[in-house]
């Protein structure tokens, strides 16, 4: 064994790498080390008012970013706490908050110990079931909500596609069409009948969809489970929305309001389709194997003399969305009121599809002591000019070697033939010269008079009217 010594080197003696590594370790994990002398320490205990311990309270010094958690037993420890006088605060959820003010002097540890008092934390959160609200806490049933809030967010133009993402366990199906109303689901399909719910607006039954506009609606509860059939009956078999639109209230004091917004939408991704000249060669070559004649329109698009179509870009559009919203309200004490109109204009990203509506609602409501009458009237008119055919399959299977338009045909508009043989369908000519326009004018409408017996009971009737 061979023992190697090491002088100093000018004053000083050497340290081993082993050695350098272990102090630069302490140092990193007390780097107030050096600070020792300017800092203490603050420690204690937090129970409850009846003297058990606290687990998991958060106790900080204020004004720094200094803080701790209790342990089981409650006690805690704040090291490095820089000397003065500071604000403790120990906080848990289900207790009340309290402070202490300690000195924290040189060469001796502060101590703070904490009581805390029992609170009861209490929700909020109101839920509309059937004919009552309820406290989100006092709620069994399957019940989900969306706010108005969640709504403006969404940007949409039906009820459905405000529901659409924020209700788990709801189906809701919807083909893209403008103005389309989509299926929903909530109780799963029921093959001996129509699976739609029950919409309840205001108070009104509603078995179709409702052509609300969707800025008018307050919040929509989705009653999900058969507890929904105590209130409402057979009529809850496919589940129940029940829908509050927006009213006057008092703090208004005649709000004027105006919400607007435009946008628009088109199909992100398209397929890529051979050109003529690329189509013309593969059929040629199919032709020629089966030992058939090659049709003239293969032929002619060999020579690059025919037409080279792209049916996508002839039948997908980009479509401008516009919604405009007005709404005046304002009350009193004992009376309010909400008037709103607005205009949604939504063009569909393939061509000939449209989609329109105006829409006007009113309401006002007025109180006499115990007795209160109101109503609420929404008018609304569209237009909506949906889809003929299958133009989705056809941008696809159409040939490119047709043109979109032929004057030598009689209907203007070219189609397949034995120079061209297709099973596909023109679809910019059928969309144009056979569009499906629907017109709709609905009237949806309610007056109620209420009484109040008791502070904590009601008697209303309503009278509704649902005309379309």
């Amino acid at each position: 064994m061979s023992v190697s010594r090491h002088r100093p080197i000018r004053g000083t003696q050497l340290i081993t790498g082993a050695a350098l590594a272990a102090a630069a370790l302490v140092a990193g994990l007390h780097p107030a080390t050096a600070m020792a002398q300017g800092t203490e320490r603050i420690s204690g205990t937090v129970t409850s008012d009846q003297g058990i311990p606290i687990p998991g309270a958060q106790v900080t010094v204020q004004g720094t970013t200094l803080g701790a958690y209790t342990a089981d037993d409650g006690r805690y420890a704040i090291a490095n706490v820089p000397l003065g006088t500071h604000v403790v605060r120990a906080q848990r959820i289900g207790y009340a908050p309290l402070t202490q003010t300690v000195t924290v002097v040189a060469g001796a540890s502060a101590t703070a110990d904490f009581r805390l008092a029992a609170v009861a934390t209490t929700l909020t959160t109101q839920v509309v079931v059937g004919y009552t609200t309820q406290m989100r806490r006092d709620v069994s049933d399957a019940v989900s909500s969306v706010s108005a809030e969640d709504i403006a967010d969404q940007m949409v133009a039906t009820v459905e596609e405000g529901l659409r993402g924020r209700v788990p366990g709801v189906q809701i199906n919807a083909s893209g069409e403008p103005g389309r109303p989509a299926q929903i689901v909530i109780r799963g399909q029921n093959f001996l009948g129509n699976p739609t719910p029950l919409y309840v607006v205001d108070g009104m039954y509603l078995r179709q969809n409702p052509n609300l506009n969707p800025s008018d609606i307050e919040s929509m509860e989705v009653l999900k489970d058969a507890s929904a059939a105590a209130q409402y009956g057979s009529q809850a078999a496919n589940g129940v929305i029940v829908i509050r639109t927006k009213r006057g209230r008092a703090a208004d004091n005649n709000r004027v309001e105006l919400r607007t917004y435009t946008g628009y939408q088109e199909v992100p991704k398209r397929i890529d389709m051979m050109d003529a000249r690329g189509w013309a060669t593969i059929q040629q070559q199919a032709y020629q194997n089966a030992n058939l004649p090659v049709p003239s329109g293969v032929t002619q698009a060999l020579t690059g003399g025919g037409p080279n179509t792209d049916w996508q870009d002839a039948v997908f559009d980009r479509g401008v969305i516009q919604d405009h919203n007005l709404a005046v309200s304002g009350g009193k004490a004992n009376a309010s009121y909400l008037i709103t109109g607005g205009l949604f204009d939504q063009e569909g990203s393939i061509v000939e599809t449209h989609f329109r509506r105006y829409n006007v609602r009113v309401n006002s409501d007025v109180s006499f002591g115990r007795f209160t009458i109101g109503e609420n009237v929404a008018l609304s008119r569209s237009t909506r000019q949906g889809l003929s055919g299958f133009p989705l399959i056809d941008v696809v299977r159409m040939l490119p070697s047709i043109p979109v338009r032929d004057p030598n045909n009689p209907s203007g508009y070219g189609y397949g033939s034995g120079a061209n043989p297709t099973f596909g369908t023109n679809p910019l000519g059928l969309l144009e010269r056979r569009p499906r326009t629907e017109r709709s004018n609905q009237v949806i409408g309610s007056a109620f008079g209420e009484v109040r017996i008791l502070p904590f009971l009601r008697y209303r009737l309503n009278l509704g009217l649902n005309y379309e």
